[in-house]
């Protein structure tokens, strides 16, 4: 699944963006830096097109692909939600929270790493969310009031680079240079650092919040990297499961309700572990995942009842997966609602994506985008029977959101939302006609595109609409500015979506991917493309940390700017060995470990 930006016409002067279904409506103005420098395909080209396909559309062949079927059937329908266990869970976690909060977080004490370290296992075990005012105001205290405290006391490696990292993770500007005294005279990290396996993995960790430009942090990654691939686990056996959950996914580019699952297994073995503390994480993580089965189970139902797998036959069949992305996205409680809006628009997404992509004829991908670009249940006769099913879930899916929002006097949100959606498929549409076309547009072309097509910023958009906390318009016309962050994410996205899909993608002459285009551009060799955006997609990564710091937190607070981040994070898992939302399998431990199976306690 993906998504991407719409057909434009450049000129030295202006950027026009052309409805590309629309060819009788005047053209509208479209300031947006990322169509400054090229010009994408023009209606000409278009009515050229159309006017071929609409000649042999019958006859066409279907870009047909197999994808394989849902490894869950209807099990997913049938969990059910237990009322009793949930309210006794809450009440053992509400005690909990309030003796962590007055025996360890509102307690004066001289040694603030301890209490950073503190932090840093509440947010991994996945319960700093019932701290939130206490853990900022710890932060910001310590950060303002003891700016030196690093330098000020001889604090070993661990605990250095957990703080770093921890300052890093919750939006703090802190430099880089607080790891300079662990390097020798010749500028290159102590040896002796090698024999303190808490303090390298530690380190590690840390080198994942580091921004463009933070050589130290470069240095640090190949030195860690380099120990814990090849000897670690031999010179520390017991830290062994340690060292691979690291190297298989780092904490901060993990998804944080996984990586809660995987560290309460880790903390439980820990010797400086805190038994409040890992009570609080299984008590709650068994809770949370009481209304999860819930909401999938509901959303399961829903799809089951539209009853529509007949007609799309040819489409993906990822409930569980889809409903995993929005739990990815935000899993705590009293976003039940947001949740189920990202849910149901990443089904959106994908009906459409396998329509295009998978089964329709260029006449039929131009009848469908041209009826979304208008957005008018009156057009669903121009469409063949299959689209039909589709077009109206579309309309009538954003119709009740816009229902269900206006009781919180947010249904304004959703008018957002639906652009989002028709820019999205004006993407998609523009992917078909370079496929139809065979053309391998150039690199820059291509990820800009490519970028919008991955779906982040139309989900991005669409998980603002049901949380609380957004209020107005501000935040939604900040999104609509594709910003910086949103940029890095998308193209991060995108890079690492097309290297792991590429071979089966060309397989089915699939529209160029952003490594063909890289292979034209810069007249290179596959490999040689690979290489360089591998290292494309780290720099974004980067990016993507440095917006975080120099974010406004007037725009958007950082709590809520993480759900985007938490995209980033997803496909980080999702697309690290293969394509894990066509492959279920793939992410099949993961369902089972986030809303099937408890923890034991």
């Amino acid at each position: 699944m993906a998504m991407q930006p719409a057909i434009v016409q450049a000129n030295s002067q202006k950027q026009i963006l052309t409805t590309p279904f629309l060819l009788s409506t005047p053209s509208t103005k479209l300031n947006d830096s990322r169509f400054a420098s090229f010009s994408l395909a023009k209606p000409t080209t278009f009515r050229k097109l159309k006017a071929c396909a609409s000649t042999k559309s019958e006859t066409e062949a279907r870009p047909l692909a197999y994808f394989p079927p849902t490894v869950w059937g209807d099990r997913l329908a049938s969990l059910t939600f237990n009322q009793p266990a949930f309210e006794l869970l809450s009440k053992q976690v509400e005690l909990l929270n309030e003796k962590i909060k007055k025996e360890m977080l509102n307690v004066s004490t001289s040694d603030l790493a301890e209490k950073i370290i503190l932090i840093d296992s509440l947010c991994r075990l996945g319960v700093s969310y019932h701290f939130e005012e206490e853990i900022q105001e710890n932060l910001t205290r310590i950060f303002n009031t003891q700016p030196n405290f690093l330098n000020e006391k001889d604090y070993d490696l661990f605990t250095v680079a957990v703080i770093f990292r921890v300052f890093r993770q919750h939006g703090f500007k802190i430099s880089s240079d607080v790891f300079n005294k662990f390097k020798d005279s010749d500028g290159k990290f102590k040896e002796s650092l090698l024999n303190d396996i808490k303090g390298i993995l530690s380190l590690f960790e840390a080198t994942h919040v580091s921004m463009p430009n933070e050589p130290i942090l470069d240095e640090a990654l190949a030195f860690t990297k380099a120990f814990l691939e090849s000897s670690a686990v031999k010179s520390f056996p017991n830290f062994a499961k340690h060292i691979s959950s690291a190297l298989e996914q780092p904490v901060h580019k993990g998804i944080p309700r996984l990586e809660a699952r995987k560290y309460i297994d880790l903390y439980e073995v820990d010797e400086s572990r805190n038994e409040t503390v890992l009570e609080l994480a299984k008590l709650d993580f068994n809770r949370v995942q009481l209304l999860h089965q819930e909401e999938l189970s509901q959303f399961s139902k829903w799809w089951k009842s539209l009853n529509i797998s007949a007609e799309v036959p040819y489409a993906r069949n990822r409930m569980a997966e889809i409903f995993f992305w929005a739990v990815s996205m935000y899993f705590k409680p009293q976003y039940a609602k947001a949740r189920m809006i990202v849910s149901k628009v990443v089904l959106l997404i994908s009906l459409i994506d396998d329509t295009i992509d998978a089964y329709a004829t260029i006449d039929e991908i131009h009848r469908v985008a041209d009826a979304i670009e208008r957005w008018d249940m009156r057009l669903v006769d121009q469409l063949p029977n299959y689209m039909k099913v589709i077009y109206r879930l579309i309309i009538n899916t954003f119709d009740e959101f816009e229902k269900d929002l206006e009781a919180e006097g947010k249904s304004y949100s959703v008018k957002y939302g639906r652009e989002a959606y028709q820019e999205l498929v004006r993407g998609y549409y523009l992917e078909a006609i370079w496929k139809a076309d065979g053309k391998v547009p150039s690199f820059d072309e291509y990820i800009y595109n490519g970028g919008v097509t991955t779906g982040l910023p139309l989900v991005a958009t669409v998980s603002f609409m049901g949380v609380k906390e957004i209020k107005g318009t501000k935040a939604f016309q900040w999104l609509k500015t594709y910003p910086k962050l949103n940029q890095a994410g998308g193209e991060f996205i995108r890079l690492v979506n097309d290297v792991m899909s590429h071979e089966t993608e060309q397989d089915r002459g699939h529209v160029a991917s952003c490594i063909d285009c890289y292979m034209k551009q810069y007249g290179v060799s596959k490999e040689e493309a690979v290489e360089e955006i591998q290292k494309m997609a780290t720099n974004e990564w980067k990016k993507l940390n440095e917006q975080l710091i120099v974010r406004s937190t007037e725009v958007v607070p950082v709590n809520l700017l993480m759900r985007i981040v938490n995209l980033v994070r997803l496909t980080d898992v999702s697309y690290k060995y293969g394509d894990g939302y066509t492959d279920s399998s793939q992410l099949k431990e993961y369902v089972k470990g986030l809303f099937i199976e408890p923890i034991a306690t």
